[in-house]
C-alpha cells in the first residue's frame, strides 16, 4: 500500500542568474580578493541580488571570498555558478527542514555549545601539542618497541631481497653476467656493477632491503599463479621477452602473514609512538589542571 507523504509541499521558486550575471559577479569578485565578507553588514553594502530562495537572498559580497585570481574565464564561471546551485540547495533543505521538524527537533543551541566547547578544546589541544610535544623519534626507540610488540605486526604481502640485471638480447656478454650473478656478495663486486652501470638497461643490487614481490613483477616478466611457492622454490631465475634478459637472484623471502620485517613497520611504529607521547602529555596536563583547581578551591562538586 502507497503511504502519502505528510510533508508540506514545496512552493516553486526561481533562481535569479544568469551567465550574464555570472560574468558580473566575477569581475566583482576579482576587484574584491582582499576584502573580507562580513555577514553582519548592513544591506546596502551586500552590493546586487544575485539568487533568491523565498525570502532568502544570495548578495554579491557573499562571494568575495570565491578564489577565482588564478582561475580562467571559463573555471571561474563553472565555480560561480556551484556556488550559486550550493547556495539554493541549502536553502531549500533549511525551508523542507524548518516545515517539517518540531520546535523541540530544531532547538539545537545545546548541541551547537557543545560543538563549540569540543572544537575550543581541540584546538588548544593541538596547539599544546605542536609547541610542546618532542617529534624525535630514535632508531633505538624504533626499535625497542617493534621487539617488544613484532607478533602485533602481521606481512599483508610477500616480500624479497634480491640482485637484478635487466640486459639487452642483443649484447654479447650475458654468459658473464649469468656467472656472477649465480655466485655471491655480488653487492661487493665492484668491477660488476660498474659493468651494469654501464651496460645494463637496469640492476638493483642493494641486498639488504626488503621489496614487495609484487612490485618486482611490475619489473620483471615472472608468471606465477602462486607467488609463495615461486618464491620457496627458485633462487635464481632468468626469463624472457622480445627485448631482454631478466636475471633474477632471491637472496631471502618472507612470506605474507608472517612477521614483518622492521624497515615496512618503521614508519606505523613512529607514528603509534608520536600518539601515545602525545597523549601523554594531554592526560599531564589535565591532571595539572584539575590539581590546580583543587588547590586554589576553584572546583566546587556538592
Amino acid at each position: 500500500m502507497n503511504q502519502k507523504s505528510t510533508d508540506t509541499p514545496v512552493k516553486p521558486f526561481h533562481i535569479r542568474y544568469s551567465l550574464g550575471w555570472v560574468l558580473l559577479i566575477l569581475f566583482f569578485v576579482q576587484c574584491k580578493q582582499a576584502a573580507k565578507f562580513n555577514p553582519f553588514a548592513h544591506q546596502d553594502n551586500k552590493g546586487r541580488t544575485i539568487a533568491k530562495v523565498y525570502e532568502a537572498e544570495l548578495y554579491e559580497s557573499d562571494l568575495a571570498l570565491l578564489n577565482t585570481k588564478d582561475k580562467n574565464k571559463e573555471d571561474s564561471t563553472a565555480l560561480v555558478k556551484e556556488f550559486v546551485n550550493n547556495w539554493v540547495k541549502q536553502q531549500l533543505l533549511i525551508k523542507k527542514a524548518n516545515e517539517n521538524l518540531t520546535d523541540d527537533q530544531k532547538n539545537v543551541e545545546q548541541q551547537l555549545s557543545e560543538y563549540r566547547n569540543s572544537l575550543i578544546i581541540y584546538l588548544y589541544e593541538k596547539e599544546l601539542v605542536r609547541q610542546k610535544l618532542d617529534t624525535v623519534v630514535s632508531e633505538a626507540e624504533i626499535q625497542q618497541f617493534y621487539d617488544a610488540n613484532k607478533y602485533n605486526f602481521e606481512q599483508k604481502s610477500n616480500i624479497i631481497q634480491l640482485n637484478y640485471v635487466k640486459y639487452e638480447k642483443k649484447k654479447t656478454d650475458a654468459a658473464r653476467i649469468r656467472s656472477v650473478m649465480q655466485g655471491n656478495n655480488i653487492d661487493q663486486n665492484y668491477a660488476f656493477i660498474d659493468y651494469c652501470q654501464k651496460n645494463a638497461a637496469n640492476y638493483f643490487f642493494k641486498s639488504t632491503v626488503w621489496l614487495e614481490f609484487n612490485d618486482v613483477l611490475k619489473e620483471v616478466p615472472i608468471k606465477t599463479y602462486d607467488q609463495e611457492q615461486f618464491i620457496q622454490n627458485n633462487k635464481y631465475i632468468e626469463v624472457f621477452d622480445d627485448n631482454y634478459i631478466y636475471f633474477v637472484k632471491i637472496l631471502n623471502f618472507k612470506i605474507k602473514n608472517s612477521i614483518s620485517e622492521l624497515p615496512f613497520v618503521s614508519n606505523t611504529i613512529k607514528a603509534t609512538i608520536l600518539n601515545n607521547r602525545k597523549v601523554k602529555l594531554i592526560e599531564a596536563l589535565e591532571r595539572e589542571m584539575m590539581e590546580k583547581a583543587l588547590n586554589t578551591n576553584d572546583i566546587k562538586i556538592n
